[in-house]
Formats: structure tokens, sequence, C-alpha cells
């Protein structure tokens, strides 16, 4: 509420020296400071009300969202899943020795910048996906993500962006059988070993389909007296450093080879043990 005056105090300079009326008595002025202090404390009241309606607008997305309190959580892997909401904890650790599946939450439900950072500590895979159940990221042991929500729409993983964080040293995801790499093993090791003495097919997925980065790269290794390994492509070129041959390229038993997405739907391969 506006200030009031209770006592005006300029007709007191027109009146002459000794008059009664000229003294500006204590009660007069304690009640005036009394009205400066309400109407001060009335206009606080008003602007808090407003700034507090102002931060909960639907608009600015605040209430939509608890994420801005950080904190975490810790779950045991248990072959089980693990389903996230916007009250969640800002992050997941997951230990163990199973794996677990992790669901973000649905968008719709979010703010924009809504994030999770997903920590696995578990010797199983970790798999995250969309509230819609496709696979976001597949995080080995050691390797942890950060996801971010940048779509308020939709229920699959174009919903999010994601960040990989890295690992304590390089991830090796052990393979026995034909197998088809995942956006999950950039930078870490894919690996054939010794016992599988079966030929076998590891195929490099499309860009549309894994969505690689530029820039990613897996190692492959295929171990003492391992099974031949033909490193195969579906949609795109995959080129073999030093002769520019296009096409699928065989690794032999105690080879390496290193794959590299060099943009432009383009592969390189090459290494020890590659034709």
């Amino acid at each position: 509420m506006p200030y009031a005056k209770i006592t005006d105090y300029a007709p007191k300079d027109g009146l002459s020296t000794g008059n009664p009326a000229k003294i500006i008595k204590g009660v007069e002025l304690g009640a005036e400071f009394d009205a400066i202090a309400a109407a001060s404390l009335a206009d606080f009241a008003l602007k808090a009300s407003n700034l507090n309606a102002v931060l909960t607008t639907p608009t600015l997305g605040v209430a939509a969202s608890t994420n801005v309190v950080q904190g975490y959580s810790t779950t045991a892997t248990a072959a089980g899943t693990t389903t996230l909401t916007a009250a969640s904890r800002h992050a997941q650790y997951f230990t163990g020795t199973s794996t677990q599946t992790v669901v973000l939450p649905v968008t719709s439900t979010l703010s924009l910048g809504h994030s999770h950072r997903i920590v696995n500590d578990s010797t199983g895979a970790v798999t995250v996906q969309s509230s819609g159940a496709n696979n976001v990221i597949v995080l080995r042991q050691d390797q942890e993500c950060l996801l971010t929500c940048i779509l308020l729409t939709g229920t699959t993983a174009a919903s999010w962006a994601v960040a990989a964080i890295g690992a304590k040293g390089v991830p090796i995801n052990r393979q026995s059988g034909s197998y088809t790499f995942t956006s999950s093993d950039a930078g870490g090791m894919v690996l054939h070993p010794s016992a599988d003495t079966t030929a076998r097919t590891f195929t490099i997925d499309s860009v549309a389909n894994a969505g690689w980065k530029q820039g990613n790269a897996i190692s492959v290794r295929n171990q003492n007296n391992a099974g031949v390994i033909t490193i195969s492509i579906t949609a795109d070129t995959l080129r073999q450093v030093g002769t520019g041959t296009t096409g699928s390229r065989t690794l032999a038993a105690n080879g390496l080879a290193t794959l590299i997405y060099e943009g432009l739907n383009e592969w390189s391969c090459g290494g020890v043990g590659v034709t």
C-alpha cells in the first residue's frame, strides 16, 4: 500500500516563534514513522508475491522439474529396469555384477536442459533408453554419460543429447559371436577371444541407425587362435588405409584393427593382420 502522511508539517513553518503549535511533538513523529514502516512492509510483501508468481510460471518450466536439486541415487544392477521421472536425482550410479536398463523420463513432463548423469560402476552393461524404449546409449563397465533433454515432444532418442564422459582405461567389449557395433563401442575395444575359433562377422551399422559422430574410433582385437573376423559395413563406405580398397575387410588371428568414422558416411580401417 502507498505511504500517506499523517501530519502535514509545512504549515508550521509559517507560525511565529513561541507559538506552541510550531513545536513538532514526539507522538506525531512516532505515528509518522509507524506509517512509513507499515507501508514499506506492505510494498515488500507485494513485490515478493509478484516475484514468486514469475518464478513458478509454467512457461519457465521451474514447476515442471525438480532436477535443479542436485543429488544422486545408487542402484544395484539385477537385470531389471530403473524408470526415471522428472523428480529423479540428477546423478544415477549403478553398481553390482549384472545388467540394467534405465528408462529416461517422459520429455513432456520436463523442461529443456533437464539432464541426468548415468555412471556404470557395474561389471554388466547398462542400457539407457528413451521413454519409448528406444536405445539411447549402452554403457559398458566404467563408462558414464551426460544426457540432456533437447525436445519436449517425442519419445525417441532424438529428444536427448548424449555426451560420453569417458571411462577408466579402455573399455573392452568381448564378443564370441557375430556382432554389430553400437555407438557405445566408440573409444573402446571389441575383442574376439581365443576360445572362439569360429569365423565371425563384425558389422558397422549405418550412420542413420547408429548415430555415429565424426571422429568415433573403435579398436577390434582378434586374439591368438581365434577365428577370422570379417569386418563388414551395411550402407556406408569402408576404405582400407594404404590401399584405398573399399568393402569388407578381414582380420586374422593375432590381428588388431582400428576403425575411424571420418564423416560423410565414410570409415577407414587399418592395422596389423588386416587385408
